[in-house]
């Protein structure tokens, strides 16, 4: 029975959103018609109503089934419409002054309008006609599929509720004029949605009408009801000008702040659109913002903040209720009202921006200076990663010292009546940069704190701040110095039972605190547990006040000062051999013998001799110089038994080394600058000085020592040497080249860094800076004795498995292994190997656990991170299939999340637009420089972008004739050359398949998968070019290109 629409307008579920059809999983869109027809037959000329070019048709129906891409269909008459016309082609619609109109109804379930266009047709219509709808019936024209597109130039469009809707697609409306005989029944909307897309497409950014050109009755496109209150279609530079009741689009500034798929005039206009039934919505900021927002309960919203900047009016800038995303490179300002730049009672995770209270005005702790929050204050679930930074008073040190930066919990039991979010709020910091507070972060009553990473730095008090329960990881945490008060790394004080335990648990980063790393001053008896990390304070590493009835134990980490008092049961303290942290935690029974640390630091000077302008550019910068890893290299008992010290059992001795270095003669004008580097050693027996020792060269042993002299600068530049000869105490020498020069047999080099020349070397001497290079290459390879130098090799322990170098310290040149041995349960997730100027060394894998890499003339550093085993949530993918592993892979790095339904589709085709998509994603999805300009790639497909970026970086030209074939199953021939245009390099041997020519396109690239092992082809003689891929085949190749 046909489905009348006045019938259906009158229920009110289809105010909004007509037709919702489910939204298509990746893998699962539909497949582009072919339109192919039968062969052109000239209609007799009595009975013609369109031509293409000079043949001329019965009806507009034939001429579309025979048209080609690219056509012109030329109406010669008006016609009367009695089922829909669907377009699946791109071709152009010239009406040339003729009417579509139908007589009888032609709504049903799947035919909404006079013309539809669907799957990838792209219809342009033209010629000043008109499309008009019957009265109650249908629409002039839609839009229904994702890889649709329509687009008006001109014409006269009378509809029903709407004159064009888009279910999926995009609409481009350049011109035109808009009407409705049939309203919406509400008559304060009854104009209200002449342009609509359905809600849950629009939601997600796959229906799109924009509108540049064009007059409207009744409607305004540029502030509508359409996909709710503000919606704004107009195209960026196009607003909409009123007379009497009608809407012109001209050029104009156009006052969308925010997209949601659709433009929006405010960001609340925005969030309110989006339905709470859709997963995700992204909302786009398109200007700055002064609005105060709230994200409601039970809706899912990305914020994108796009470079822009939101500032509050007199609230807390966002208040989030719900499940919020902030993504973007923009900044969230809370300027007034004493409120937060973000408040969380929902879950909240935050991976990029800034977030300020650039107005703060908090002086003290006393003294809020009447605007005074916190930047963030979190009573749900929040997660923050790298990329984001949350600073107070614009990162003026001097403000921002009454209200902590970042408050987690609840500040008392009012708070937690008043606001209660969460009964436990939960703050995970993954990165991210934070700045300044009383406290930078506050973990306050009944909150649970984790900390994985991240640069965190306080100028006042603490830099975290602990009542209840936190664990730290990771990260690097610096208190500076206030001249008016002592500040901390970690200020430890729970106070209150069930709800303030100040439960401490660090087992890794940075602490450093101008007074104490760690102070714990809890009146509960609360746990402090230290197994790892490095701590410094200028009074102590570790306190605990005189009240505290906690308990502290440390069983790891490396300490400025003797932690002995807080070492764990089963562990002692034993010297580190690091100058920074002296004091290492061991496991075990101390050894014999006393404890002996060293530490070193850097005294530099300006000799006499050097005077006038020479000595003021260098008295500038001398307070940059810096020797590092003395520590490491000084022979510990011949510096004691030097110093003439008698050393009982359990003596603690204290070896502190002060490298001095002198600027000792400079001439710039020349290019000409030196310096001296001469270490002496203090030592110390249970703390009382017992002599003082020049540091030979003989007392160190062997460890590299990483020196950096600084450059000053003359007459405005840079003063940049091209070598520094490095003359050895007792005779000798070494030279070392400036590395924008290229390297150079027999020699060092050294680079510039931070205005300074960096360098390795092993012992001590001068250091003469030239202008100029006078170092000669030797002949036979001879002229320096790093050729022979063996460089260590390091690899720190790590958790959840084992990593060792064999040998542990090796020549350049040498070969050597790494064997990695992850812990039940875990697998190897990264292995980083670098040189000692942070440089990546290329690794190659062995198999079974063992890894090689060829030495450099460097120390090397050697790292791993171990993951948990994860399974796959995937139905169809069997843990014994070939492709697990690769389909594993491809979803924990978010190259596919599968065709919904919880299934991966293994054996399905794998189309053109999904390898480009897996590629795109695989390369960290860039940002193309330009948009696609393929007839059949529409600007908001989800391939759109991956296509343009393809094309950028010649991976694929398309298929010809300007088009793409995103839904063509990709054959293995395409699907090896797009992973060899993108990923490969030149092949060294030629393929033998008998399937595979020696001209083909694709011959290169079918060589260097097999040489890569990326595939071996179908037999031992067929590579099979011309067979279609699966999708466990494409996540296969692309696994074993990138692994």
């Amino acid at each position: 029975m046909k489905r009348k629409f006045l019938s259906i307008l009158l229920t009110l579920a289809m105010a909004l959103t007509l037709l919702p059809t489910a939204a298509m999983a990746e893998g699962d869109e539909a497949p582009a018609g072919e339109g192919a027809g039968s062969a052109p037959v000239e209609a007799p000329a009595e009975t013609k109503v369109a031509q293409i070019g000079s043949t001329g048709y019965a009806s507009l129906a034939a001429a579309v089934a025979n048209a080609e891409n690219g056509d012109t269909i030329t109406l010669t008459d008006n016609i009367k419409v009695e089922d829909t016309l669907v377009v699946t082609k791109t071709l152009t619609l010239d009406l040339a002054g003729h009417t579509l109109s139908n007589d009888e109804d032609i709504w049903s379930d799947d035919n909404w309008s006079l013309i539809s266009i669907r799957e990838n047709g792209n219809l342009t219509i033209t010629g000043n006609g008109t499309l008009k709808a019957k009265e109650n019936d249908c629409y002039p024209v839609d839009v229904q599929d994702v890889g649709a597109q329509l687009t008006i130039e001109n014409g006269t469009f009378i509809g029903n509720i709407h004159a064009v809707y888009v279910q999926t697609g995009v609409a481009y409306i350049k011109g035109g004029t808009y009407s409705v005989q049939q309203k919406y029944p509400d008559t304060s909307k009854a104009d209200e949605f002449v342009l609509n897309c359905y809600d849950a497409s629009r939601a997600t950014g796959v229906a799109k009408i924009i509108v540049s050109g064009g007059s409207f009755v009744g409607f305004n496109p540029a502030n509508c009801y359409a996909e709710g209150k503000g919606t704004n279609f107009c195209a960026e530079g196009y607003t909409a000008e009123q007379k009497d009741t009608t809407y012109t689009v001209v050029e104009g500034e156009n006052a969308a702040v925010a997209n949601a798929g659709a433009n929006y005039n405010t960001l609340a206009d925005a969030i309110n659109a989006v339905p709470k039934d859709v997963d995700e919505c992204t909302i786009t900021m398109l200007k700055d913002v002064t609005e105060d927002v709230t994200i409601p309960k039970g809706k899912t919203i990305t914020l994108d903040l796009n470079g822009k900047t939101l500032t509050n009016v007199k609230d807390h800038t966002i208040l989030n209720n719900g499940n919020l995303t902030i993504t973007g490179t923009g900044k969230v300002d809370n300027v007034s009202h004493a409120k937060g730049a973000l408040y969380n009672k929902g879950t909240v995770v935050v991976n990029g921006g800034t977030f300020d209270r650039s107005k703060e005005n908090g002086k003290d702790s006393k003294d809020s200076g009447a605007n005074s929050w916190y930047t963030i204050k979190n009573v749900g679930s929040m997660t923050i990663h790298d990329g984001a930074i949350v600073q107070t008073a614009g990162n003026n040190a001097a403000l921002g010292k009454f209200s902590s930066l970042v408050s987690n919990g609840y500040f008392d039991a009012n708070d937690y009546n008043t606001n209660k979010g969460l009964d436990q709020p939960i703050l995970t910091i993954d990165g991210g940069t934070f700045r300044g507070g009383l406290n930078t972060i506050k973990n306050d009553d009944r909150a649970k704190l984790t900390i994985n990473g991240g640069t965190f730095s306080n100028y006042y008090q603490a830099v975290v701040q602990n009542h209840n329960i936190a664990e730290i990881t990771g990260g690097t945490f610096t208190a500076a110095s206030d001249a008016n008060a002592k500040t901390y790394g970690i200020y430890n004080c729970g106070c209150g039972a069930e709800i303030d335990l100040g439960t401490l648990t660090v087992s890794g980063g940075t602490f450093t605190g101008a007074t104490y790393a760690v102070a714990e001053v809890s009146s509960q008896n609360a746990a402090v547990n230290i197994s790892g990390g490095q701590f410094a304070g200028t009074k102590a590493a570790i306190v605990k006040s005189s009240t505290s009835n906690a308990t502290i134990a440390i069983s790891g980490g490396l300490f400025s000062s003797d932690p002995s008092a807080y070492v764990a049961a089963g562990h002692y303290v034993d010297a580190s051999n690091n100058g920074d942290y002296p004091y290492t935690v061991k496991e075990g029974t101390k050894p014999a013998g006393a404890l002996i640390v060293v530490k070193d630091k850097t005294e530099p000077t300006v000799s006499g001799d050097i005077t006038g302008t020479d000595k003021t550019a260098i008295n500038n910068v001398i307070g940059n110089a810096n020797v590092d890893g003395v520590a490491e290299a000084a022979k510990k008992a011949d510096i004691v038994a030097k110093s003439g010290a008698t050393v009982a059992e359990n003596d603690k001795v204290e070896i502190e080394v002060a490298v001095k270095v002198e600027a000792k003669a400079a001439d710039l004008a020349k290019g000409q600058l030196t310096f001296e580097a001469s270490p002496v050693a203090t030592v110390k027996v249970n703390g009382t000085v017992k002599g003082t020792v020049p540091v030979s060269n003989g007392m160190l042993n062997n460890n590299p020592i990483t020196v950096k002299l600084p450059l000053p600068t003359v007459d405005g530049k840079l003063f940049t040497p091209k070598q520094i000869l490095h003359k050895f105490t007792g005779g000798g020498y070494e030279y070392f080249i400036n590395e924008s020069v290229g390297g150079m047999r027999g020699a060092g080099s050294f680079k510039i860094e931070d205005n300074c020349a960096v360098f390795t070397i092993y012992g001590f001497s001068t250091f003469e800076l030239s202008g100029t290079v006078t170092y000669v290459v030797p002949s036979s390879g001879g002229g320096s004795s790093s050729s022979s130098r063996r460089y260590d090799v390091s690899a720190p322990s790590v958790k959840h498995g084992d990593v060792t170098v064999d040998p542990k310290n090796a020549k350049a040149g040498d070969t050597v292994t790494i064997t990695v041995k992850p812990d039940s349960g875990y697998e190897l997730d990264t292995l980083t190997v670098k040189d000692a100027s942070g440089s990546k060394i290329k690794v190659k894998d062995k198999g079974d656990g063992k890894f090689t890499f060829t030495m450099p003339a460097s120390k090397v550093t050697v790292s791993a991170e171990f993951a948990e085993i994860e399974t796959l949530d995937f139905a169809d993918v069997s843990t014994d299939a070939y492709y697990y592993e690769a389909v594993k892979w491809a979803a924990k790095k978010g190259i596919t999340g599968g065709t919904g339904d919880g299934t991966f589709n293994p054996n399905g085709a794998c189309t053109r637009a999904h390898i480009v998509t897996f590629l795109w994603r695989a390369a960290g999805s860039p940002e193309p420089k330009s948009t696609v300009s393929f007839a059949d790639v529409p600007a908001g497909s989800y391939y759109a972008k991956a296509v343009a970026w393809a094309v950028e970086n010649g991976i694929t030209l398309g298929t010809g004739d300007g088009t793409f074939s995103p839904n063509a199953t990709c054959t293995r021939a395409q699907s090896v050359t797009f992973l060899y245009r993108a990923l490969g390099t030149a092949p060294t041997t030629v393929n033998g398949f008998t399937d595979v020519t020696a001209d083909a396109f694709y011959a290169d690239a079918v060589a260097w998968a097999v040489e890569s092992g990326v595939t071996n082809g179908t037999s031992a003689s067929t590579f099979s070019p011309n067979n279609g891929c699966t999708r466990a085949q494409i996540v296969t190749f692309l696994y074993r290109t990138m692994k």
